[in-house]
């Protein structure tokens, strides 16, 4: 039967992931090198392996077997169980490690034999052939001793599956005799068999079936129809010495003597209220009394009112007469006092009516002129210093139709041919309760062939807080100029034009360091910031420095990680770039050691792919750390680190990463 210790690909297209059609015992017994060199892998499953990094083409990745001898994979010990995994298992062992000697010398004796057909010819001497290939293949001394080595390996190799063998030969025999090996694996420190110990089990359950049965007895029985279960009351105690019955019976005593007192306290309440009735009622013969009492009494003061209200209305009467003759003379000479004045007041009314139509005739008249007075004269002015000079108000006041006296007192206008021009400064002061104005309007104007232009100039002051202060030019319609406002808080300066610019003199060579043009603004030179500075819009990096806009995120484990020969997952990072970056990942560990040395690795993926990673086997590495980075578009990305571990005795109990996004 032929067999397989090693393999050898060579890689194409990128390959990563290698078949494994070698049989092993452990997964650590599996040696990987890629072009002599050690790598970095994982497990795909138990029969595929993946390289971490990619290999260029061509590289020669050998997969093979090294079953160590150091120490038995299996070790017997007298009266323990020969199971067939375990006995396969130190066979396997044995077989492996011989047939891995077998492929190096039938190899090396191969390699030998070419060089030697190279060098010599054909050569039949054994001696002459293994002098050749210790001298050709270039292992020395070091190689024979290490070939002599293997032959008594196999020699010592050979003995052990002699002894094995026999080993299942001798318990093929004892299988034979099954029923006495399982008394002498069963026998207890007194000597009891197997069959024994079945026997008194079976008893032991009987008799606790027996005692089950006793104890329901005494419980109790089941009802005539099977339904229901009646229990003794009997015979279940309540406590060590009074049964369920008696318990019972001396709830039902208490419950008598409790009924018993019930009764009692309702005969002694009869008898309360009955004597509570009887007290009512002798107080209601009482009461009885006394509302005929009381009766009496009241018819006595209704006649007693009644005949002084009787007295009453005698004296009303008496007093009405008296007091109505007296005032009836009173009424009648007043009556004739009235007549008398009214006929004087009628007489003197005539005479007067006949003055007063005159004077109501003067008082119209009077009022209507002095109306038409006061407007003219709110037209034209107002009067000031208590009357003692009258004001004219110049922009009312009109020298021509639609010409106000301070339009032409204060500006000039010259019109010649359809060509016009003029200068005009109104100056305004004014005072009225607690606010006051000043104001002075300048404008020069000219007019050519249809085409306008204007400048206009205003300085305000209004109530001595606020000022403005503004110049405009006008076009044809085009308007530009600048306007300032101060209210003692706070000022404005507007400036609407279509190009503005700030112009340094530079010793005769000017320069514009800012200026706004068709609505963007410029900066044409260095620019310093002392602050902060926010943009709702978008910044481009086009002129921005490398590495000039960085993020940085940073996530850490939580719990720990122990380890079983399986890559395993410490961190998953998910990140959200607005914009294309370089994803720069930095990973640091502590790993704890409980034992020997493990090997271990230690990665980080973007996205599922492999950015970085490190490894190693044998010596304690109690601190790791990785770095690697990706460049990627806008989106979400993933960041992973993986950690792996030979065995629970190796630990990963902490592990940081930072993830440092450079946009710039």
């Amino acid at each position: 039967m032929s067999h397989k210790t090693n393999v050898i690909y060579v890689v194409e297209n990128g390959q990563q992931e290698f078949d494994l059609a070698i049989p092993y015992l452990d997964r650590n017994h599996i040696k990987v090198s890629v072009n002599g060199v050690i790598p970095n892998f994982t497990w795909v499953s138990a029969s595929r392996l993946r390289l971490t990094f990619p290999t260029p083409d061509g590289s020669i990745v050998r997969i093979r077997r090294e079953t160590p001898i150091d120490r038995p994979l299996v070790e017997f010990s007298n009266s323990s169980n020969l199971t067939q995994e375990e006995l396969n298992r130190a066979y396997l062992h044995t077989l492996y490690r011989q047939q891995e000697q077998d492929d190096f010398i039938v190899g090396s004796l191969e390699a030998g034999m070419v060089r030697l057909g190279e060098q010599l010819g054909v050569v039949t001497d054994p001696d002459a052939i293994v002098d050749e290939v210790v001298r050709i293949s270039e292992i020395g001394d070091a190689a024979y001793a290490r070939l002599q080595a293997s032959i008594a390996s196999i020699d010592l190799n050979a003995g052990r599956i002699i002894d094995h063998t026999l080993q299942l030969t001798n318990q093929a025999f004892r299988l034979t005799n099954l029923a006495g090996v399982v008394d002498a694996l069963a026998n207890l420190e007194d000597g009891t068999g197997l069959a024994t110990v079945i026997q008194n089990e079976a008893q032991a359950r009987l008799d606790g079936d027996a005692a089950l049965v006793d104890t329901f007895a005494l419980l109790g029985a089941k009802s005539a129809d099977n339904l229901s279960f009646v229990l003794d009351l009997a015979k279940i105690k309540a406590s060590p010495t009074e049964t369920m019955a008696q318990k019972f019976n001396a709830i039902y005593a208490a419950n008598d003597d409790a009924l018993s007192l019930i009764q009692d306290e309702r005969t002694a309440r009869v008898t309360a209220i009955d004597a509570v009735t009887q007290t009512l009622q002798t107080q209601g013969s009482q009461i009885g009394a006394n509302q005929s009492a009381i009766a009496n009494e009241a018819t006595t003061r209704a006649t007693a009112i009644s005949a002084e209200a009787a007295a009453r209305n005698a004296l009303s009467a008496k007093i009405a007469n008296d007091i109505a003759a007296a005032v009836l003379t009173e009424t009648n000479a007043r009556a004739a006092a009235d007549s008398a004045e009214a006929q004087a007041r009628q007489s003197l009314a005539v005479t007067v009516g006949q003055n007063s139509t005159a004077i109501q005739n003067e008082s119209t008249a009077r009022s209507t002129l002095a109306g038409s007075i006061a407007q003219q004269f709110a037209i034209l002015g107002a009067f000031r210093n208590g009357q003692t000079a009258f004001v004219l108000d110049l922009n009312r006041v009109e020298t021509s139709a639609g010409v106000s006296l301070g339009y032409r007192l204060s500006g000039i206008d010259t019109s010649i041919n359809g060509v016009s021009a003029s200068v005009t400064n109104e100056q305004t002061a004014r005072v009225q309760g607690d606010q006051a104005l000043s104001q002075s309007i300048t404008n020069v104007q000219n007019t050519v062939n249809g085409h306008t232009g204007s400048i206009t100039t205003l300085s305000q002051v209004t109530n001595g807080l606020n000022t403005r202060y503004g110049v405009s030019l006008n076009s044809n319609g085009h308007v530009t100029g600048f306007l300032m406002n101060n209210n003692g808080h706070s000022g404005q300066f507007a400036v609407v034009a279509d190009y503005f610019s700030v112009t340094a003199p530079n010793g005769g060579v000017p320069v514009q360091p800012f200026i706004v043009s068709a609505g963007r603004a410029r900066f044409n030179g260095n620019v310093d910031i002392y602050g902060d500075l926010f943009v709702d819009g978008t910044i481009t990096t086009r002129k921005m420095g490398d590495n000039s806009v960085t993020r940085i995120d940073s996530v850490s484990m939580a719990g720990w990680r122990y380890g079983n020969n399986v890559k395993q997952n410490a961190i998953t990072y998910t990140i959200d770039l607005p914009y294309a970056a370089k994803l720069i990942c930095l990973a640091t560990g502590t790993q704890s050691y409980t034992n020997n040395e493990r090997a271990w690795h230690f990665d980080i993926s973007v996205n599922g792919v492999a950015v970085t990673g490190v490894g190693g086997s044998g010596a304690r590495t109690d601190s790791v750390s990785t770095s690697g980075y990706s460049n990627l578009g806008a989106g979400q990305h993933t960041v992973t680190i993986n950690w792996l571990g030979g065995d629970s005795t190796l630990r990963l109990v902490a592990c940081n990463l930072i993830v440092l996004a450079v946009y710039k």
